[in-house]
Protein backbone atom coordinates (compact mmCIF):
# COMPACT_ATOMS: atom_id res chain seq x y z
CA UNK A 1 0.00 0.00 0.00
CA UNK A 2 1.21 3.30 -0.76
CA UNK A 3 1.28 5.95 1.63
CA UNK A 4 1.68 9.67 0.34
CA UNK A 5 2.07 12.61 2.74
CA UNK A 6 0.47 15.67 1.87
CA UNK A 7 2.09 19.32 2.37
CA UNK A 8 1.63 20.46 5.32
CA UNK A 9 -1.03 23.87 5.08
CA UNK A 10 0.95 26.49 7.28
CA UNK A 11 -2.91 27.89 8.51
CA UNK A 12 -3.03 24.79 10.20
CA UNK A 13 -1.83 25.11 14.22
CA UNK A 14 -0.11 22.61 15.93
CA UNK A 15 -2.33 21.45 19.37
CA UNK A 16 0.93 21.43 21.29
CA UNK A 17 1.40 25.11 20.59
CA UNK A 18 -3.00 25.40 20.74
CA UNK A 19 -1.73 24.52 24.49
CA UNK A 20 0.86 26.83 25.43
CA UNK A 21 -1.06 29.38 24.06
CA UNK A 22 -3.74 28.71 26.24
CA UNK A 23 -1.68 28.55 29.33
CA UNK A 24 -0.53 32.99 28.82
CA UNK A 25 -4.10 33.81 27.69
CA UNK A 26 -5.61 32.24 30.81
CA UNK A 27 -5.61 34.20 34.20
CA UNK A 28 -1.94 34.07 35.90
CA UNK A 29 -2.32 31.92 39.52
CA UNK A 30 -1.58 33.78 41.91
CA UNK A 31 -2.13 31.81 44.85
CA UNK A 32 1.31 30.92 46.55
CA UNK A 33 2.54 34.18 46.30
CA UNK A 34 -0.35 35.72 47.95
CA UNK A 35 0.49 33.05 50.80
CA UNK A 36 3.77 33.48 50.83
CA UNK A 37 3.46 37.17 51.64
CA UNK A 38 0.69 36.38 54.12
CA UNK A 39 3.47 34.18 55.84
CA UNK A 40 6.12 36.95 55.75
CA UNK A 41 3.95 39.94 57.40
CA UNK A 42 2.73 37.26 59.90
CA UNK A 43 6.59 36.57 60.90
CA UNK A 44 7.21 40.19 61.19
CA UNK A 45 4.48 40.92 63.17
CA UNK A 46 5.71 37.97 65.48
CA UNK A 47 8.95 39.24 65.50
CA UNK A 48 7.52 42.56 66.50
CA UNK A 49 5.68 41.07 69.25
CA UNK A 50 8.81 39.92 70.98
CA UNK A 51 10.37 42.78 71.29
CA UNK A 52 7.18 44.33 72.98
CA UNK A 53 7.30 43.79 76.91
CA UNK A 54 5.07 40.79 78.46
CA UNK A 55 4.01 39.66 81.11
CA UNK A 56 1.96 36.68 82.59
CA UNK A 57 -0.66 37.09 84.16
CA UNK A 58 -2.66 34.99 86.26
CA UNK A 59 -6.44 35.09 87.05
CA UNK A 60 -7.55 35.02 90.60
CA UNK A 61 -9.53 36.81 93.53
CA UNK A 62 -8.24 38.86 96.62
CA UNK A 63 -7.46 41.73 98.11
CA UNK A 64 -4.52 44.59 97.17
CA UNK A 65 -1.67 45.73 99.79
CA UNK A 66 0.70 48.34 99.19
CA UNK A 67 4.01 47.80 99.86
CA UNK A 68 4.99 50.76 101.94
CA UNK A 69 3.38 50.90 105.15
CA UNK A 70 2.42 55.07 104.04
CA UNK A 71 0.53 53.44 100.98
CA UNK A 72 -1.95 51.51 102.88
CA UNK A 73 -4.61 52.66 105.85
CA UNK A 74 -3.62 52.46 109.31
CA UNK A 75 -5.60 52.63 112.68
CA UNK A 76 -3.75 53.25 115.63
CA UNK A 77 -5.14 53.24 119.30
CA UNK A 78 -4.23 56.55 120.24
CA UNK A 79 -4.95 59.13 123.82
CA UNK A 80 -4.63 61.94 121.63
CA UNK A 81 -6.44 62.07 117.96
CA UNK A 82 -4.05 62.83 115.21
CA UNK A 83 -2.77 61.44 111.57
CA UNK A 84 0.12 59.69 110.42
CA UNK A 85 2.87 62.14 109.23
CA UNK A 86 5.73 60.00 108.20
CA UNK A 87 6.92 55.95 108.39
CA UNK A 88 10.56 55.87 109.83
CA UNK A 89 10.36 51.96 108.73
CA UNK A 90 8.86 49.49 106.26
CA UNK A 91 8.47 46.05 106.08
CA UNK A 92 11.15 43.87 106.77
CA UNK A 93 12.78 46.37 108.84
CA UNK A 94 14.87 45.39 111.42
CA UNK A 95 14.05 47.76 114.48
CA UNK A 96 15.19 47.35 118.24
CA UNK A 97 13.64 49.15 121.32
CA UNK A 98 13.36 52.90 121.34
CA UNK A 99 13.57 53.57 117.65
CA UNK A 100 11.33 56.21 116.11
CA UNK A 101 8.56 54.05 114.03
CA UNK A 102 6.36 56.83 113.22
CA UNK A 103 5.46 60.68 113.39
CA UNK A 104 1.82 61.73 114.57
CA UNK A 105 0.88 65.20 114.27
CA UNK A 106 -2.30 67.01 115.98
CA UNK A 107 -5.16 67.70 114.20
CA UNK A 108 -7.07 69.17 117.32
CA UNK A 109 -6.65 72.93 117.54
CA UNK A 110 -7.26 72.67 121.31
CA UNK A 111 -3.79 70.76 122.00
CA UNK A 112 -2.20 74.12 120.12
CA UNK A 113 -3.11 75.69 123.46
CA UNK A 114 0.68 77.15 125.03
CA UNK A 115 -1.46 76.85 128.25
CA UNK A 116 -2.35 73.51 127.60
CA UNK A 117 0.01 72.14 130.46
CA UNK A 118 -1.25 74.60 132.90
CA UNK A 119 -5.17 73.51 131.98
CA UNK A 120 -4.17 69.89 132.10
CA UNK A 121 -2.71 70.49 135.83
CA UNK A 122 -5.80 72.17 137.16
CA UNK A 123 -7.84 69.11 135.77
CA UNK A 124 -5.52 66.89 137.04
CA UNK A 125 -5.72 69.11 140.36
CA UNK A 126 -9.31 69.18 140.45
CA UNK A 127 -10.10 65.54 139.54
CA UNK A 128 -7.89 64.81 142.59
CA UNK A 129 -10.02 67.28 144.61
CA UNK A 130 -13.01 65.59 143.56
CA UNK A 131 -11.58 62.25 144.33
CA UNK A 132 -10.62 63.48 147.83
CA UNK A 133 -14.39 64.60 148.25
CA UNK A 134 -15.78 61.08 147.29
CA UNK A 135 -13.40 59.36 149.89
CA UNK A 136 -14.56 61.82 152.69
CA UNK A 137 -18.35 61.59 151.09
CA UNK A 138 -17.75 57.30 151.14
CA UNK A 139 -16.52 57.77 154.57
CA UNK A 140 -19.21 59.66 156.19
CA UNK A 141 -21.49 57.50 154.04
CA UNK A 142 -20.32 54.35 156.37
CA UNK A 143 -20.44 56.45 159.61
CA UNK A 144 -23.73 57.16 158.69
CA UNK A 145 -24.38 53.06 157.78
CA UNK A 146 -22.90 51.93 160.83
CA UNK A 147 -24.66 54.76 163.72
CA UNK A 148 -28.14 53.78 161.16
CA UNK A 149 -27.09 49.93 162.32
CA UNK A 150 -26.66 50.58 165.45
CA UNK A 151 -30.09 52.60 165.97
CA UNK A 152 -31.65 49.53 164.04
CA UNK A 153 -29.99 47.30 166.89
CA UNK A 154 -31.46 49.55 169.55
CA UNK A 155 -34.89 49.49 167.91
CA UNK A 156 -34.72 45.82 167.46
CA UNK A 157 -34.24 45.39 170.93
CA UNK A 158 -36.55 47.67 171.93
CA UNK A 159 -38.93 45.85 169.88
CA UNK A 160 -38.00 42.82 171.01
CA UNK A 161 -38.97 43.92 174.73
CA UNK A 162 -41.67 45.78 173.31
CA UNK A 163 -43.19 42.46 172.18
CA UNK A 164 -42.22 40.41 175.35
CA UNK A 165 -44.33 43.09 177.57
CA UNK A 166 -47.30 42.84 174.77
CA UNK A 167 -47.25 39.20 175.43
CA UNK A 168 -47.49 39.58 179.33
CA UNK A 169 -50.15 42.11 179.35
CA UNK A 170 -51.96 39.39 176.56
CA UNK A 171 -51.11 36.60 179.54
CA UNK A 172 -52.39 39.17 182.70
CA UNK A 173 -55.60 40.25 180.52
CA UNK A 174 -56.72 36.60 179.76
CA UNK A 175 -56.02 36.24 183.48
CA UNK A 176 -58.17 38.98 184.27
CA UNK A 177 -61.04 38.12 181.60
CA UNK A 178 -61.16 34.51 183.39
CA UNK A 179 -61.20 36.16 186.94
CA UNK A 180 -63.90 38.45 185.83
CA UNK A 181 -66.20 35.69 183.88
CA UNK A 182 -65.96 33.59 187.50
CA UNK A 183 -66.61 36.76 189.47
CA UNK A 184 -70.15 36.91 186.87
CA UNK A 185 -70.80 32.90 187.35
CA UNK A 186 -70.18 33.39 191.04
CA UNK A 187 -72.86 36.94 190.92
CA UNK A 188 -74.98 34.75 188.98
CA UNK A 189 -75.06 31.95 191.78
CA UNK A 190 -75.77 34.25 194.23
CA UNK A 191 -78.48 35.97 192.43
CA UNK A 192 -80.58 32.98 191.99
CA UNK A 193 -79.81 31.68 195.72
CA UNK A 194 -81.30 34.82 196.79
CA UNK A 195 -84.29 35.08 194.77
CA UNK A 196 -85.29 31.46 196.26
CA UNK A 197 -84.26 33.02 200.03
CA UNK A 198 -86.07 36.11 199.37
CA UNK A 199 -89.46 33.99 198.22
CA UNK A 200 -88.86 31.81 201.46
CA UNK A 201 -88.63 34.72 203.24
CA UNK A 202 -84.74 34.83 203.95
CA UNK A 203 -83.45 37.91 202.26
CA UNK A 204 -85.25 41.88 202.05
CA UNK A 205 -85.91 42.92 198.43
CA UNK A 206 -83.40 45.27 198.90
CA UNK A 207 -80.48 42.27 199.04
CA UNK A 208 -82.21 40.95 195.77
CA UNK A 209 -82.18 44.70 194.34
CA UNK A 210 -78.04 44.93 195.45
CA UNK A 211 -77.38 41.39 194.31
CA UNK A 212 -78.54 42.27 191.26
CA UNK A 213 -76.63 45.44 190.76
CA UNK A 214 -73.79 43.70 191.52
CA UNK A 215 -74.36 41.10 188.51
CA UNK A 216 -74.55 44.08 186.24
CA UNK A 217 -71.21 45.33 187.71
CA UNK A 218 -69.90 41.94 187.17
CA UNK A 219 -71.31 41.84 183.43
CA UNK A 220 -69.75 44.84 182.91
CA UNK A 221 -66.28 44.04 184.09
CA UNK A 222 -66.45 40.80 181.84
CA UNK A 223 -66.62 43.19 178.45
CA UNK A 224 -64.05 45.80 179.56
CA UNK A 225 -61.71 42.49 180.52
CA UNK A 226 -62.72 41.09 176.80
CA UNK A 227 -62.06 44.67 175.49
CA UNK A 228 -58.80 44.92 177.35
CA UNK A 229 -57.62 41.78 176.06
CA UNK A 230 -58.41 42.35 172.42
CA UNK A 231 -56.51 45.12 172.34
CA UNK A 232 -53.75 43.94 174.23
CA UNK A 233 -53.86 41.24 171.23
CA UNK A 234 -53.85 43.53 168.81
CA UNK A 235 -50.81 45.12 170.67
CA UNK A 236 -48.98 42.29 170.59
CA UNK A 237 -49.54 41.74 166.68
CA UNK A 238 -48.35 45.43 165.93
CA UNK A 239 -45.26 44.94 168.04
CA UNK A 240 -44.24 41.74 166.01
CA UNK A 241 -44.91 43.52 163.14
CA UNK A 242 -42.71 46.25 164.07
CA UNK A 243 -40.37 43.97 164.79
CA UNK A 244 -40.25 42.14 161.50
CA UNK A 245 -39.69 45.35 160.07
CA UNK A 246 -36.80 46.29 161.87
CA UNK A 247 -34.93 42.90 161.18
CA UNK A 248 -35.85 43.87 157.52
CA UNK A 249 -34.33 47.26 157.43
CA UNK A 250 -31.41 45.30 159.04
CA UNK A 251 -30.99 43.07 156.42
CA UNK A 252 -31.37 45.54 154.03
CA UNK A 253 -28.42 47.38 155.07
Amino acid sequence: MDIKLRPVDPKVVNWKDLTKDGEKQLIPNRGPIFIGRVLMVAGLIFLGLLFLPWRQTIPGRGSISALRPEDRPQTIQNQIGGRIEHWAVKDGDEVRKGDTLLVISEIMQNYFDPELPLRLDEQLEAKRSSANAAEQKMVATEAQIAALRNGLQYQLESATNSVEQARNVVKIDSADLIATRSFLETSIARLERYEQGYQDGLFSLTDIETRRLNLQNDRAKVISAENKLSNSRQAYINAKIELNNIRRDIMNL
